[in-house]
């Protein structure tokens, strides 16, 4: 049995994944200045973005955590947010209500998706993702 798999491109690293009926949104950016361009246009806005069912975010820097932006866009700090303890610390210090702090090669589930986390390599405490929906017997 396959999974439909949908993927919406917003902007750098921000990408809304649709596994089946599971919607996590990937590194949120939707600010960008006239000092941090990287030259594509944001595609979708917060208030677009309609349901989540998570966040996974890989690391603290502003392109790759913007939770400002989705305080400001009205977005549930219900959902979970799943990243390294240093995200953690900053979206706990903003409101987010439930927050999954992961290290390298921990995992959590979110409905039936699990999302694990190996080392990322980017000069800051990052971990990657990878998530992955029980497969049919």
């Amino acid at each position: 049995m396959s999974t439909p798999l949908k993927v919406t491109r917003i902007g750098h690293a921000c990408q809304l994944i649709e596994f089946s009926e599971i919607r996590v949104l990937t590194d949120p950016w939707f600010t960008q200045t006239a000092i941090y361009y990287p030259g594509e246009p944001i595609h979708l806005s917060v208030r677009e973005l309609g349901r989540v069912d998570a966040v996974v975010v890989s690391h603290e820097h502003y392109d790759h955590c913007d939770l400002d932006a989705l305080i400001t866009g009205a977005f549930d700090l219900d959902t979970p947010l799943i990243g390294p303890g240093t995200v953690a610390t900053i979206a706990r210090g903003k409101g987010f209500r439930h927050v999954r702090a992961i290290e390298a090669w921990e995992a959590t589930t979110v409905a039936d998706l699990t999302v694990t986390a190996p080392p990322g390599q980017h000069g800051v405490h990052e971990v990657t993702f990878v998530s992955e929906l029980p497969s049919a017997a």
